[in-house]
């Protein structure tokens, strides 16, 4: 596998992805997060979380990479019809279920829409807002390196002034 980069899931994801039924493979893909430490530059911790207390009762956090994650969701998904190609243009949902109105004329009943369609995404101005999202002047860079450094437990922050540095462990 191509190694990409990495995200955490906080507990109420992990919990909703283990009632869709992926939760044995999350976990043997995945790293619990048990914390997250923030430290100022020069390495001194100015505040710590207990990521293990906050989540209590409902699921652990858990580091994984991304392509990983993808592929438990998308063998999950197998048996699920796939459309690509086609924009949705209407949302419309009652207590039952959620009509998608589609690019192409067609329209669909469904149980659930994910709105997976990035920064400008369509489903998120039709389900919960047009007010666009604000962008900010940010470079994240990200990466995945072979084997765990030493001391990466837990999510770590180092901030820095206009800058910061994660790391977190995955599985």
């Amino acid at each position: 596998m191509r190694i990409s980069s990495a995200i955490t899931l906080h507990g109420n994801g992990v919990r909703a992805l283990r009632v869709l039924g992926v939760g044995s493979a999350l976990d043997a893909g995945g790293a619990v997060v048990l914390e997250w430490a923030c430290h100022d530059r020069r390495g001194a911790l100015l505040c710590r979380t207990d990521l293990a207390a906050l989540w209590v009762g409902v699921a652990p956090c858990v580091g994984i990479i991304r392509k990983l994650l993808t592929g438990i969701l998308l063998s999950a998904a197998a048996e699920v019809p796939l459309r690509f190609g086609c924009s949705v243009t209407g949302l419309r949902q009652d207590d039952r279920q959620v009509r998608v109105a589609f690019g192409d004329g067609s329209c669909g009943d469904y149980d659930l829409v994910v709105g997976a369609d990035g920064i400008g995404s369509t489903v998120r101005r039709l389900a919960v807002t047009d007010v666009a999202p604000t962008r900010i002047p940010t470079v994240g860079w990200r990466c995945v390196v072979a084997g765990r450094p030493a001391g990466v437990e837990h999510l770590v922050l180092l901030l820095g002034e206009k800058c910061f540095l994660g790391l977190v462990p995955v599985g």
